[in-house]
């Protein structure tokens, strides 16, 4: 049996799917991409499976790792603001 998971969020799994989608459309690896934006692949795993609320300096840092544009990163993902 593996290690429960944290809970998981709308937005954050939405965000995970983006950067997996980015990470695959560039024929790059979680390693390469956390190689190439200083963080771990297992972090870039955790982001991508929506268990990670990421900070804004390692979402400058995905950013640069994936070469998207931050804005480019979070645009579509206000419609999981959680309030009508």
């Amino acid at each position: 049996m593996g290690r429960p998971q944290p809970a998981s969020s709308p937005l954050l799994r939405s965000f995970g799917k983006k950067v997996r989608k980015r990470r695959l459309d560039l024929g790059l690896t979680q390693e390469q991409v956390g190689e190439y934006a200083g963080l771990h692949y297992t972090y870039i795993h955790q982001i991508e499976a929506g268990f990670r609320n990421v900070s804004l300096e390692n979402l400058a840092k995905l950013a640069r790792g994936l070469d998207w544009d931050l804005g480019e990163m979070l645009a579509g993902l206000q419609k999981h603001k959680g309030r009508k």
